[in-house]
């Protein structure tokens, strides 16, 4: 193979290789949203179902059947759902946020990638038309600069990987915080009680038990609704978006340093 032949098949592995990092790039970002879209519906799954449990539970304690129930039971769920909208858009938002700074810079490290194995066939030329090293002095200067722009999109793309790590695993603590039922398991409680005090109960939730069951079960979750509604999640809110303004000026003071 003579020199003209290896420039030759020089470009076409630069072609080559520039086109398996886009495709391993998609295939990475395609594994990460779907891990993240996946654990954001197990979580809202979750949720409902630990209020259903909750509200069931409290109902069979005092004494409920599922009619006198129901139609509480989804206007409860539907609130739920419509703070645990908001919330999960923001965090959405934050990744999605991600999401665009890791294409940005994926987008320049293949640049860079190219250009500098372009430069370094246009070397391999210059010398093979036996050019003076001092010639083409700045082609090498050229590729120790796209070298060193390489490395910072490098570390960028580790960044967001770090960051949409991080992104995830604050928004399970979060929604735990704000949205997690703590089970007080009050099946297992009825279960556990004496015959005389289950006879007891059930006599006087004949006479109180739905207002008992609206007091301490319905209540409770209207009250957490409110408080999600009126104070927490506004500053669960600031704080996310705290976050991903910190992360996207963290990569422009990088890129502004370069």
């Amino acid at each position: 193979m003579n020199g003209l032949e290896q420039v030759e098949e020089e470009n076409k592995k630069i072609a080559s290789d520039v086109g398996q990092l886009a495709d391993t790039e998609e295939t990475r970002l395609s594994v990460i949203t779907a891990i993240f879209v996946r654990l954001n519906n197990e979580m809202r799954l979750q949720n409902i179902q630990d209020i259903k449990k909750d509200i069931s539970y409290g109902a069979k304690d005092f004494g409920q059947l599922p009619e006198k129930y129901t139609t509480n039971m989804e206007s409860i769920i539907r609130s739920y759902i419509q703070e645990i909208n908001q919330f999960m858009k923001v965090y959405n938002d934050e990744f999605i946020n991600i999401q665009n700074i890791l294409k940005s810079a994926e987008e320049r490290q293949k640049y860079y990638f190219f250009k500098i194995r372009e430069t370094i066939v246009m070397r391999q030329i210059c010398i093979l038309a036996e050019k003076q090293p001092e010639e083409y002095t700045q082609l090498d200067s050229q590729i120790s600069e796209y070298r060193k722009k390489l490395g910072i999109y490098e570390k960028i793309i580790m960044m967001c990987d770090k960051e949409f790590e991080n992104c995830k695993n604050r928004r399970e603590q979060d929604f735990k915080e704000l949205f997690e039922m703590k089970q007080e398991q009050a099946l297992a409680i009825v279960q556990k009680r004496s015959i005389f005090h289950k006879i007891w109960n059930k006599i006087k939730n004949q006479w109180h038990g739905y207002e008992n069951f609206s007091k301490f079960v319905l209540q409770k979750h209207a009250a957490k609704i409110n408080k999600i509604k009126t104070e927490t999640l506004s500053t669960y809110i600031t704080k996310i978006r705290e976050s991903t303004n910190s992360f996207s000026g963290e990569v422009e003071v990088l890129l502004e340093n370069s």
